[in-house]
């Protein structure tokens, strides 16, 4: 009897959400690993996120499961969303570069503003793919450059939020790698929790845009 009172006691739900929270980012930290980043990072992510949208919405199921099902079921469609980013960033970063080699060497007028356009397209770059992860969950059958597009717009619809999200995310980050005794967190919480964050935050307002669609949850890809 004691024992049925601890299972459904509130303690035991907050201990077995941290025990869910700490095995999916195991779960990314070792897929991610796995395929050094390039092949598995997108498609991991994607399956955290929806992971822990089944969890704010109190839908339990076996993570391990569920995890690689999610992983493997949309693996080819995030690794499109990766390989576009990917190329879109490397270009950023040495439009960026140039900007700055060029600034160093004479500073003109042109260069400071060209300069500062880059940077803003590197801003508008970094909250889209943040909001690629929640088109996901909600357009998980769009194509891929119309959840880029409209992963864009949604990113533009809401400023505040995005930006929130995304300092939360640059400083966590930061946090972790600066202060050396943390980077076990990448292995144990961070993507779990910038998830979590990410979720919280953007998923109020798309409930309100997006009246009538659900997002998906685990049951989605087990039934």
């Amino acid at each position: 009897m004691d024992f049925e009172k601890f299972i459904n006691s509130k303690i035991y739900a907050i201990f077995d959400k941290i025990y869910r929270f700490i095995m999916i980012n195991i779960l990314w930290f070792l897929f991610s690993l796995f395929g050094l980043g390039i092949f598995t990072f997108m498609p991991a992510t994607h399956a955290v996120f929806v992971m822990h949208n089944s969890m704010i919405q109190d839908k339990d199921a076996p993570i391990l499961k569920s995890f690689w099902t999610i992983f493997k079921k949309d693996y080819w469609k995030n690794q499109k969303l990766f390989i576009i980013f990917l190329i879109k960033g490397v270009i950023l970063f040495l439009d960026v570069k140039l900007y700055f080699d060029l600034l160093t060497e004479n500073s003109t007028f042109f260069m400071t503003v060209g300069f500062w356009i880059s940077c803003m397209f590197v801003l508008l770059y970094l909250i889209t793919f943040i909001h690629v992860f929640m088109l996901n969950l909600y357009f998980p059958d769009l194509s891929t450059f119309k959840k880029i597009k409209n992963a864009f717009i949604f990113a533009i619809i809401m400023p505040f939020r995005s930006l929130f999200v995304l300092i939360i995310s640059v400083a966590s980050i930061i946090f972790v790698i600066w202060y050396q005794f943390l980077v076990p967190l990448i292995f144990f919480a961070l993507a779990s929790i910038l998830a979590y964050i990410t979720i919280k935050v953007m998923k109020p307002k798309y409930n309100k845009l997006l009246k009538e669609r659900k997002s998906i949850d685990v049951s989605d890809y087990l039934n």
